[in-house]
């Protein structure tokens, strides 16, 4: 907080809206665009780096759906009509243009370190956070999840060494972040298919359901009780006939953002505490 926030000469950042795109967190992200993406190796001579050209065909051809032959030849020119779009942008062309540069196609290769891109959303995520955004990046994709615990435990999941745990993590994540057709019914389907999955590594028990799995853990005395119970209410809300398993596929229920989130970030860490018992 500023010392003119502290001593309540002006006031504290308010949580904007979604829509909200003030000035200094366009400029934030600008920044972060320009310092990650928009340099060349052969800068001296203001000429553009194969990379950099790749990265402006994609640009060009895949985002702005314009000939890609179109675009300036020169680094400082190139990167005046791509920030002229940029402060342009509606808010969520804005949101859209920065998750379009962590696509994987960018991370190695001709294309830019993975390290990088990662880089660029954390920093991103910090602008995000200081000017009170209301969306972060996690696992590179852009979500309504802002809270910094339930990002970590997010991340966790979807890079669990245990494939089938994170690519069901992954899924439900990409579900729930897709701003033009989020499918929150998916979503809740692949959260709790994950900890499904993560019970069975955690019995070794591949057949199991999740309910058994849990009976199995709280058995052993490798899950206290009241965990198991709680976990095993959200079974049952899931898989009896009123349940959000038989409503799903019914297709009866309606399902909103908050419910696929709440799903999402407790599945997730569930499951990591089911892989990190099992590892001690």
């Amino acid at each position: 907080m500023k010392f003119s926030q502290r001593y309540g000469i002006t006031s504290p950042p308010q949580k904007l809206s979604m829509e909200a795109m003030p000035d200094q967190l366009r400029a934030g992200l600008w920044n972060a665009v320009r310092a990650t993406f928009l340099i060349s190796d052969f800068e001296e001579y203001n000429y553009l780096d194969p990379r950099l050209s790749a990265l402006a065909d994609s640009i060009w051809g895949d985002h702005f759906k314009e000939p890609t032959d179109s675009y300036p030849d020169r680094v400082n020119r190139l990167t005046f009509e791509i920030r002229s779009r940029f402060f342009e942008f509606k808010w969520y062309e804005v949101y859209d243009f920065i998750e379009f540069l962590t696509n994987e196609k960018f991370q190695g290769g001709l294309f830019y370190p993975i390290d990088n891109v990662s880089k660029f959303a954390a920093t991103c995520n910090d602008v995000l956070a200081r000017e009170m955004a209301l969306v972060r990046f996690v696992n590179l994709k852009l979500t309504t999840i802002s809270d910094e615990q339930e990002i970590v435990e997010i991340e966790t999941a979807t890079s669990s060494p245990h494939a089938p745990i994170a690519e069901h993590f992954k899924q439900a994540l990409a579900f729930l972040s897709d701003r033009k057709s989020p499918d929150y019914k998916n979503s809740i389907k692949e959260s709790i298919s994950g900890v499904e999955a993560a019970a069975k590594f955690a019995t070794g028990d591949s057949k199991a359901t999740l309910g058994q799995a849990l009976g199995q853990l709280e058995k052993n005395r490798e899950l206290h009780t009241a965990l198991a119970k709680g976990f095993k209410n959200l079974y049952g809300w899931t898989s009896d006939k009123s349940g959000i398993r038989h409503a799903l596929m019914d297709g009866d229920t309606d399902l909103s953002q908050d419910d696929a989130r709440y799903m999402l970030v407790s599945c997730s860490a569930f499951a990591n505490y089911l892989i990190a018992s099992k590892a001690d």
